[in-house]
């Protein structure tokens, strides 16, 4: 097992991908900082620290399937993985070494947004106005989140062996994910009443408005099962971390465990009975 570790991390230091996917979320976070400073100037408004500050939630799933994809990949493309076996190494440490070192990447990759999110906000912005315990609660699921994200698309890259294959349907699938939640979430805004419009019967031509009930209006019932698909998809909980309007804040990092121990489960299993050529 410190073997296969010590290996993993080995390869993870010379990936060019995970430092460039470090770079570029160090570069994002600033851009978010001095894009509201420069907003701030220039409009004399009042920008927070609190808007930009978990933004990193809603890109976090793309560059983690991009990177698992390819990371992982590569141990089909360049024959590792049987080579791991033949040494002695078991399947389930192998999947358990693959995950663990997408864990710790997606975690750097968080806090490569969050530092200078930080050290460059909070003398330009101001520091954050939400309470303390929520500001972890809130860490705490995002990056549980990441460990989801990790989850899913390692599931995907250890029992697939087409290395370009699983980076299009990683990302397809995490596209497939916004939109559902997007949809759900137009399901949950959507008015309890409408207004319509139409020609006043006095000849004026002149419109008159009409208020009726929205027959897509959501029963409390309804509200309450689409709520819980919204928490549930990982992409409805990147959302709502980032936009900070959490319904359920302490519940979703429990989803994203229920994601992580049920994908990974799967994936193991898969992949112990998987044919490897």
């Amino acid at each position: 097992m410190n073997k296969l570790m010590a290996s993993s991390f080995s390869r993870l230091k010379k990936s060019s991908l995970f430092w460039a996917e470090c770079v570029c979320m160090f570069v994002f976070g600033i851009i978010l900082v001095v894009n509201k400073y420069l907003d701030q100037v220039r409009y004399h408004s009042v920008e927070i620290l609190d808007n930009i500050f978990f933004a990193y939630a809603m890109g976090i799933g793309f560059v983690i399937a991009l990177f698992v994809s390819r990371f992982l990949g590569k141990d089909y493309s360049d024959g590792t993985i049987r080579n791991k076996l033949i040494v002695g190494h078991t399947r389930f440490r192998i999947y358990f070494v693959n995950l663990i070192t997408c864990i710790v990447v997606s975690v750097i990759l968080c806090i490569c947004f969050l530092v200078p999110t930080l050290a460059l906000g909070i003398p330009l912005l101001g520091t954050l106005t939400v309470r303390l315990d929520t500001i972890l609660w809130m860490l705490l699921g995002t990056f549980l989140l990441a460990v989801a994200f990790c989850s899913i698309f390692t599931m995907f890259s250890m029992i697939c062996s087409n290395e370009a294959g699983v980076v299009a349907a990683g990302l397809l699938l995490l596209l497939a994910l916004f939109m559902a939640a997007a949809a759900v979430y137009a399901k949950l805004e959507a008015p309890e009443f409408i207004t319509s419009y139409v020609l006043s019967e006095d000849g004026s031509g002149g419109l008159e408005s009409h208020t009726e009930p929205n027959p897509k209006y959501l029963t409390e019932s309804e509200r309450v099962y689409y709520q819980f698909i919204y928490d549930f998809l990982p992409a409805g909980q990147a959302i709502q971390y980032t936009t900070m309007n959490a319904v359920h804040l302490w519940q979703m990092p429990l989803y994203s465990l229920i994601i992580s121990i049920g994908t990974t489960a799967a994936g193991v299993f898969i992949f112990r009975h998987k044919d490897i050529k």
